[in-house]
C-alpha cells in the first residue's frame, strides 16, 4: 500500500557520450548515486536499464535508465 506523507516519481535519465563505453560508465555512476540516495532518506528502484543506443542525429551514444523514487514529504 501507500505510506502516508510519501511521494513517488518515476524519472528517466539519459546518459550521452561520444563512445558507448563512456555512456555506460556514466550510467554506472548514476546507478551508484541512486544507490547512495537510498541511505539518505530516499527509496529508489531501477525500473529499466536500457541498452546502449547510437543517436544518429547527434552522433552520440546513449543509455536510458528509468527509476522509481520515493521520499517522505
Amino acid at each position: 500500500g501507500v505510506v502516508p506523507d510519501t511521494n513517488n516519481y518515476r524519472v528517466q535519465i539519459v546518459c550521452l557520450a561520444l563512445t558507448a563505453l563512456q555512456a555506460r560508465e556514466v550510467a554506472e555512476q548514476v546507478r551508484n548515486a541512486m544507490a547512495s540516495a537510498n541511505r539518505q532518506g530516499f527509496q529508489t528502484s531501477e525500473q529499466d536499464y536500457g541498452s546502449t543506443d547510437f543517436e544518429e542525429g547527434s552522433k552520440v551514444f546513449g543509455v536510458r535508465m528509468d527509476f522509481s523514487i520515493w521520499y517522505r514529504s
